[in-house]
């Protein structure tokens, strides 16, 4: 390899290491695959991401991840709300969004975790000190939070911003909140002992984050298998995001209690992290094809079929935590039910939303969160609408499985899996015939391995570029979705300015519409645009 080319393979695994989407365990492995990649592999690929199509979807998230980072940072600890607080939304009514809810605070605070990495990386000790002391303002947050909780106890899925517990009527017990604030909390306390700092805290400071970790898991180790509701707040079941979070919960509490030498506890969270993944297979309805929401229904509203984008959002945010893939897993980005969900989703989508029905070439169909749904960002007996994460989370979706892809170089393929991989190279994930998008000869095989495929990239080099190809062009196509419906000027509207986005934009006009400034909405458009760099860059060495 050339020495140009193994300065970019450090910078790029250095990059990925910043953005927490390669652990530094991984960075000997990913180092390895660099050396052993040909330059004859993605040159077709290469050629797309500098076209004018893919430069403008760059040049967007450039400027767009800029303004969403500003805004998600404005949502943290506002005017008028105690330190450590993530408002979901500045919107105090029609809809009232202005509260601290334990899973988005958790998950946008994971998205601190990561930028807190890459600034410790990158070496600036300015910004990763600010990070770190919002990390710190959260965690004192929650552990009033776990001891202020009502009836629902750790569950208990929203706080007002005075920090204290809400007690009007909701839709309690929520489980997934407790698994995300462990994970999240865990991984700040994780990235605190790689970077030689955790020991060098005070007493109070380590017993803070190890406390609220340790109670969140033991109470979650209770409560796995009781129903709740989800994270749409609607369903009152078993749910498997919910389990998806719990997995999440219990990996990074085994892997803290290996870094802190605690045998038992690791042999425990490990153990109970199994169990979960093994109950997840449950909600893969082959008949389908897809992942089901929710299971053992007790009330809710009606779902014919439990096709939902949540088991999507799963599989993502298992991915940011940094869970490793199993091939036989169903909650994962790289699995044949999460690919068979998302084509199913995609298809579904174009024909609930007018919006989709004749979208430009290169445009995406805009995503919601499953077909009945009736909440319209205002009301809950409406019409349901496309939102900004579920759009960014088939986006993501796609730039993860093809980073992961091409870094492997093999894809270990169940039948589920085949059949999602002949459905991307056809087009299914996207409405009409995306800039760039491959054509070619369905994939072939090497043979069985256990239960599956082994698809080559040495085999069958330019089949395997069709995969990585189509699912950058599909991944940019959701992108462009989103940039038809973010603002592209100023306005003197709060919450409808350039850089702006909402909650949903409206099914037919494709106006924003909804809780303005969805604090989630901004995490995923940057987990998103994170995702992608990290495949751009890759993509430059193999």
């Amino acid at each position: 390899m050339p020495v140009s080319a193994t300065i970019t393979v450090v910078f790029i695994v250095a990059t990925l290491v910043g953005l927490g989407i390669a652990s530094a365990e991984q960075q000997e492995v990913l180092y390895v695959a660099h050396q052993t990649a040909a330059s004859i592999y993605y040159a077709q690929l290469r050629d797309y991401l500098s076209s004018p199509p893919s430069r403008d979807v760059a040049n967007f998230l450039h400027t767009q991840t800029n303004a969403s980072l500003f805004r998600l940072l404005e949502n943290l600890e506002p005017g008028g709300t105690v330190p450590g607080t993530v408002v979901a939304s500045p919107s105090r009514s029609h809809p009232d969004y202005w509260f601290h809810w334990v899973r988005d605070a958790a998950l946008v605070m994971n998205s601190v975790v990561k930028l807190f990495a890459r600034a410790m990386n990158e070496g600036d000790q300015e910004t990763a000190k600010h990070y770190e002391a919002l990390l710190w303002r959260y965690a004192e947050l929650e552990n009033k939070h776990q001891g202020d909780a009502s009836s629902s106890g750790l569950s208990e899925p929203k706080f007002n911003v005075d920090g204290s517990a809400f007690t009007g009527p909701w839709g309690r017990p929520q489980h997934d909140g407790p698994s995300l604030r462990a994970a999240t909390l865990a991984s700040f306390a994780k990235l605190l002992i790689k970077e030689d700092r955790f020991a060098a805290l005070t007493i109070n400071r380590r017993d803070l984050i190890l406390d609220i970790v340790w109670r969140d898991l033991h109470h979650v180790m209770a409560i796995w298998q009781s129903p709740g509701f989800d994270l749409w707040e609607e369903t009152f079941a078993q749910h498997s995001y919910t389990l998806g979070a719990h997995h999440a919960a219990f990996w990074k509490g085994a892997e803290l209690a290996a870094e802190l030498g605690d045998s038992a506890s690791y042999l425990k969270f490990a153990g109970a992290a199994r169990r979960v993944e093994e109950a997840t297979h449950s909600f893969w309805c082959k008949t389908c094809p897809f992942v089901q929401a929710a299971r053992e229904i007790e009330s809710g509203p009606s779902k014919t079929t439990q096709l939902d984008v949540a088991p999507v959002l799963a599989a993502l945010h298992m991915n940011q935590y940094g869970i490793p893939d199993n091939s036989n897993a169903v909650l994962s980005v790289t699995s044949g039910p999460i690919w068979l969900t998302a084509i199913q989703l995609a298809s579904t989508m174009k024909l609930v939303f007018p919006l989709n029905h004749a979208a430009p070439p290169g445009v995406a169909p805009a995503i919601g969160r499953y077909p009945e749904d009736t909440y319209d960002g205002y009301e809950t007996s409406a019409r349901g609408n496309p939102w900004f994460l579920a759009t960014n989370a088939l986006a993501e979706l796609c730039f993860e499985a093809a980073r992961k892809w091409a870094t492997s170089g093999c894809i270990e393929a169940s039948p589920a899996l085949l059949t999602a991989l002949e459905g991307i190279l056809d087009g299914q994930l996207i409405s009409g015939e995306a800039p760039g998008a491959y054509k070619g000869t369905p994939l072939s095989t090497a043979g069985p391995v256990r239960n599956s495929w082994l698809i080559c990239r040495a085999d069958q080099p330019e089949q395997y570029e069709w995969v990585i190809g189509n699912l950058t062009v599909a991944g940019d196509a959701y992108i462009r979705r989103v940039m038809q419906h973010v603002p592209q000027k100023e306005s003197k509207e709060a919450g409808y300015g350039l850089g702006s986005i909402s909650e949903q934009f409206n099914r037919a006009s494709g106006m924003m519409q909804g809780a303005i400034e969805l604090t989630w909405s901004h995490a995923s458009l940057l987990t998103a645009s994170w995702s992608r760099s990290a495949l751009a860059l890759l993509v430059e060495v193999l």
